[in-house]
């Protein structure tokens, strides 16, 4: 998914051309992102703009050693947790239905999501019988990779906050795993 040195050089320095290449390149990548934090998909579009508007003004802040699309995403994502945070009425969604996620914390491996073969459709499924504070901070911890320090300051929290709410969905989603695996080993013998 990378984009050549020479398109970023020319967002750097302001090229409308290379600045249309980026945003044509990632704009299906942010907004599959977006879907995953906002529901509606006009929010959801105009969060991904903002965020090309927001990385297009600062993209002097930008390392070139740092691959563009991890930059990117992080603007993305902390512009979701900034609409969500606006509107709070908005309903936090997870959906993991883009495609395989690896789990960015070591810590899940009392979760073995490979080994329970769970498709992604019943991963989100499960995922969502989780309390919303608690899926939000699950989310952002295990599959996007960010600290409980990072997300303490994202979303406004204490970071002992945080921990709790990845430990409450990790025992939730333990417990929704065992009762799925033991009703598909039922219905798989049933067969």
């Amino acid at each position: 998914m990378p984009v050549s040195k020479e398109i970023l050089i020319g967002c750097k320095n302001f090229n409308p051309t290379c600045q249309e290449l980026v945003y044509k390149h990632f704009y299906g990548y942010l907004l599959s992102i977006g879907t995953r934090y906002i529901e509606e998909i006009n929010d959801v579009k105009l969060v991904v703009n903002e965020s090309f508007f927001k990385s297009f003004t600062k993209i002097a802040q930008y390392d070139l050693a740092i691959p563009f699309e991890i930059w990117l995403r992080r603007i993305m994502i902390n512009n979701c947790i900034d609409f969500l945070r606006k509107n709070k009425k908005e309903k936090f969604k997870v959906s993991l239905s883009e495609g395989p996620y690896e789990l960015a914390s070591q810590q899940m491996t009392t979760i073995s999501f490979a080994e329970m073969q769970i498709e992604n459709n019943h991963l989100d499924a499960l995922l969502q019988k989780v309390p919303e504070n608690s899926r939000k901070v699950f989310y952002l911890f295990a599959i996007e990779g960010y600290s409980h320090k990072e997300i303490g300051q994202l979303l406004e929290i204490n970071e002992g906050t945080s921990k709790w709410h990845v430990n409450n969905a990790r025992k939730i989603l333990k417990e929704l795993l065992g009762d799925y695996v033991k009703k598909n080993q039922i219905n798989s013998y049933a067969k």
